[in-house]
């Protein structure tokens, strides 16, 4: 099963285009692999380009490509497959896990019809941060693609 969807429009100050597929195969791996593609050509070569996975759990590196994230009773073993000039970061931890530009952005307090947020103080919807992935390359258009395979423990 894969979908595609076009994300220009909120991305238009800064793109010319944005498009992201999503692929699910159940049968392939341990429990099915799901892959993610972006495809985003910038206004300028200097848009510094980012995919960005956020993490209920710090990540723990596998090699230069790859990273594993553990909840509960399973693991989510990611590839980045592209680009091939890419840096990987591990951004989060205690004051940093919705961090944005440097600026921890903390889960709201109020829902988005502005009453209790029902998801408040659970710590199943917190967060440790988020995997970084920079395209490194001074490019107009990069491609991101990453393979997230679905593991037991």
């Amino acid at each position: 099963v894969e979908v595609t969807g076009d994300l220009t429009v909120p991305y238009r100050e800064t793109c010319d285009s944005y498009v992201r597929s999503m692929r699910f195969e159940p049968k392939a791996g341990e429990h099915g692999v799901f892959t993610v593609r972006d495809e985003l050509t910038a206004k300028s070569e200097d848009y510094i380009k980012q995919f960005h996975l956020h993490c209920q759990t710090e990540p723990v590196m596998l090699g230069e490509r790859q990273f594993v994230i553990e909840n509960g009773g399973g693991k989510l073993v990611c590839t980045v497959l592209e680009p091939a000039d890419c840096t990987i970061e591990r951004i989060g931890g205690e004051g940093n896990e919705f961090s944005l530009n440097g600026v921890n952005h903390p889960r709201n307090e109020k829902s988005l019809h502005n009453t209790e947020n029902p998801n408040r103080n659970h710590e199943d919807e917190g967060g440790w941060g988020r995997i970084t992935i920079t395209a490194n390359a001074k490019t107009k258009t990069d491609r991101f693609l990453v393979r997230m395979e679905l593991c037991d423990r």
